[in-house]
């Protein structure tokens, strides 16, 4: 028997990118869902009736009088890829976050939403300078660069604009993806295609830098568990909770396919330019963990197989 459908309606912004979609297999069952994204991704959800993929931009302020008006909550998505997909797209990235997050709030405000749920970073704490960690939602925000500059001014307009809101502050996400394919970017990915296509991985530096993962299923859960909260007007830390040495993560990669695919990946250190190191950085996960019973679920050698094998087309 098909589940009953809730009358809720969800507009998800970036709703085809990477979090977007492990939301909607999750979500679509229980929930009608209104898929706001640029490009022809309608076939990846042709199968989910319950899905509408609308192909546009949240900067079109028309466009977005038609699909909120049809919606009862709103998870804004848009605006990923990090740093480096902002600093190559300066424009598209003010754009996106500052112009696209001030049109959407009106919007909301316009058509009487329930909730508004912002994917931001734990960039906004800081990206390149030193600060006591864990970091705690109530310490004071210093980004600096583009990508956290621009999620803290979207944070500050969504808490400033009477809407009931929910920020989500993700750290480095990873996990494997039902339609996308393998993405570079962030040091788990870059790994996973370098292994792939010439069998080594490379370290910048010496490994020891730590980095806080999170899985895509544990991220898909936390929005979820803010979703059906009844309170509003918090905000969360969503991380793995633990700091992991590249070099660890490395060898972990290299046991895993060696397991898996029976490739031998070999492992090498080269110089790291300053742009590649960062200090480590590490959210507190207590407040969510008290409020909503969260915790990270997936272990990384889990998450990290399940890339591998989704991936690989050896096994």
């Amino acid at each position: 028997m098909k589940k009953e459908i809730k009358k809720n309606t969800i507009l998800i912004t970036g709703g085809g990118g990477l979090i977007g979609g492990s939301l909607i297999y999750n979500l679509e069952a229980r929930y009608k869902i209104i898929c706001l994204d640029h490009g022809d991704k309608r076939g990846e959800f042709i199968k989910f009736p319950n899905v509408k993929f609308v192909n546009g931009e949240i900067t079109d302020a028309g466009l977005l009088d038609k699909v909120v008006r049809d919606c009862d909550i709103i998870i804004h998505l848009a605006g990923g890829g990090g740093n480096p997909a902002c600093v190559n797209n300066p424009v598209w990235a003010a754009k996106t976050h500052i112009l696209g997050t001030d049109l959407l709030l009106k919007k909301a405000l316009k058509y009487k939403i329930k909730k508004f749920i912002f994917a931001s970073s734990q960039a906004v704490y800081t990206t390149f300078h030193e600060r006591t960690f864990p970091f705690k939602e109530d310490i004071k925000l210093e980004p600096d660069d583009f990508y956290g500059t621009l999620k803290k001014t979207a944070e500050d307009l969504i808490r400033a604009s009477g809407m009931n809101y929910s920020i989500l502050r993700f750290s480095n996400i990873y996990g494997r993806s039902d339609f996308q394919p393998l993405q570079t970017g962030g040091a788990i990915n870059n790994f996973i295609k370098s292994a792939f296509e010439e069998n080594k991985i490379q370290i910048y530096g010496s490994g020891k830098q730590g980095i806080d993962y999170v899985n895509l299923k544990d991220v898909a859960r936390a929005i979820i568990l803010v979703l059906e909260k009844k309170s509003h007007n918090d905000i969360y830390n969503v991380g793995g909770g633990e700091l992991v040495q590249i070099k660890e993560i490395a060898e972990m990669l290299k046991d895993i396919f060696n397991n898996k695919t029976k490739q031998e990946i070999k492992i090498k250190n080269i110089p790291a330019s300053a742009d590649k190191i960062w200090p480590d950085r590490l959210m507190s996960i207590k407040k969510i963990a008290k409020d909503l019973k969260w915790q990270p679920e997936i272990s990384l050698r889990k998450g990290l197989e399940e890339m591998i094998i989704n991936y690989s087309d050896k096994i």
